[in-house]
């Protein structure tokens, strides 16, 4: 049933939505990875996205969240945190944004440091984003893009966070099926449909 009732982009009016919060949710990254540096706080940062997605006309599709070093993602300064990044952090940025509840949600990392294999962890991310992008495609098998994930990262001497997946979106839903793995698992038989909408 997952192929037939999760093709969001096929709804009436549904691309240009998925578009412009997409094009939202892109200058309020961009925004707030500029904004990084040791010192910043981190509620600040995030409050600067939310009120940027705000005044592009989208609304957060769930609060921004940074996280930094060994909390891979999910991190949520409260109103009153007062953490700032510090030199060598490794700054991670998950931004979502939702226009008529149609929802773009994307994420970057950014190293403040400069060690080569830090910088060089920070590359094998994007170039896991890129393969994976490459791939993404009707009639694709969601497990044949999880080996490019995989394959571009550990190729470049890394390990994918095994147990955070990419994922579906609907509207007014950030996670739906399929989850889409750092590594093929060999259970999985979900293949992209035209009209999905993915976050890799």
């Amino acid at each position: 049933e997952m192929t037939t009732t999760l093709r969001p982009a096929l709804e009436p009016g549904a691309l240009e939505k998925f578009r412009e919060a997409g094009r939202i949710a892109r200058l309020a990254r961009e925004l707030g990875f500029s904004i990084i540096e040791p010192g910043a706080k981190l509620r600040t940062v995030m409050e600067t996205v939310e009120d940027f997605i705000r005044t592009e006309g989208g609304r957060p599709a769930f609060p921004a969240q940074t996280s930094r070093n060994h909390i891979a993602a999910h991190y949520c300064p409260s109103p009153v945190d007062e953490m700032v990044y510090q030199a060598e952090d490794m700054v991670k940025i998950d931004i979502g944004v939702e226009v008529d509840g149609y929802i773009a949600d994307n994420a970057q990392t950014k190293y403040l440091g400069e060690k080569p294999f830090y910088q060089g962890m920070v590359n094998a991310s994007a170039a896991a984003l890129a393969a994976a992008m490459d791939m993404a495609r009707p009639g694709v098998e969601v497990r044949k893009i999880s080996a490019a994930i995989e394959e571009a990262i550990t190729s470049r001497g890394y390990i994918p966070v095994y147990n955070l997946t990419g994922h579906g979106i609907a509207r007014w839903r950030v996670h739906t099926p399929p989850s889409v793995p750092a590594a093929p698992d060999p259970g999985q038989r979900d293949i992209l449909q035209a009209g999905m909408v993915i976050a890799v």
